[in-house]
């Protein structure tokens, strides 16, 4: 049972288009975390406390130098769990480099063309074979979070590392997979984190706001094009 439930999982979030979706996971959220070149682990960042007042513990603004940088999924109900979930980089080339990926899910579907993560406007799908549910004890609301992996990340200039939808695609998505294989689309660009190299990133339990009517495709794509 646990084998076709991945397989409609990766079927699912591997599709060239989003997904009409439930919205289990209405409150979930992409996250970056940095922390010092060499010493992230799978298991080493257990509490992001991101909390509906505005808070957490991530750390999203850093000095020049070489990162690791954790993709975290937090606000995520412990009713549903998360098995997997879709996004994309995006960057300056010419200011930061992304060197590698370490995954802490079981497997990962990257892109190609443009190549994931050395190249920017590149995405991935990540699953896991276990239901992910367990409260997050720094959480205020009970909610769950979990480590997708991290970026080894170096900046030798001011810039941005921004967690997007995969905009490679015809029709971008970013979006988390509940236990039962459900899609979630995140809300762009609100749910989306960055990290800010000698410059603000963005934590995205803080909860930004962008108008309704300024929520194109468009509008989005020149948010992180001018980063």
């Amino acid at each position: 049972m646990r084998r076709i439930l991945l397989a409609c999982l990766l079927a699912s979030l591997t599709a060239s288009a989003p997904l009409a979706s439930a919205q289990s996971l209405a409150k979930a959220k992409l996250g970056l975390h940095a922390v010092p070149s060499g010493t992230a682990e799978c298991g080493s960042f257990t509490q992001a406390g991101c909390a509906d007042a505005g808070t957490s513990n991530l750390t999203t603004s850093v000095g020049l130098g070489t990162y690791d940088v954790y993709v975290v999924a937090v606000d995520i109900d412990p009713a549903a769990g998360l098995r997997g979930a879709t996004f994309g980089l995006q960057y300056d080339g010419t200011a930061i480099a992304v060197n590698s990926f370490s995954l802490c899910f079981d497997l990962s579907f990257p892109s190609t063309s443009p190549d994931f993560p050395t190249e920017s406007t590149s995405g991935v799908v990540v699953t896991t074979n276990v239901c992910i549910n367990t409260p997050d004890p720094s959480d205020p609301e009970g909610e769950a979070m979990a480590v997708l992996g991290w970026l080894q990340v170096e900046a030798t200039e001011i810039g941005v590392l921004a967690l997007t939808p995969r905009l490679y695609l015809p029709s971008p998505d970013a979006q988390v997979a509940d236990c039962a294989a459900a899609a979630t689309n995140l809300d762009v660009p609100d749910d989306l984190g960055k990290v800010g190299f000698g410059t603000d990133g963005y934590d995205p339990c803080a909860e930004m706001t962008v108008p309704v009517e300024e929520k194109t495709w468009g509008r989005i794509k020149s948010m992180w094009a001018n980063d």
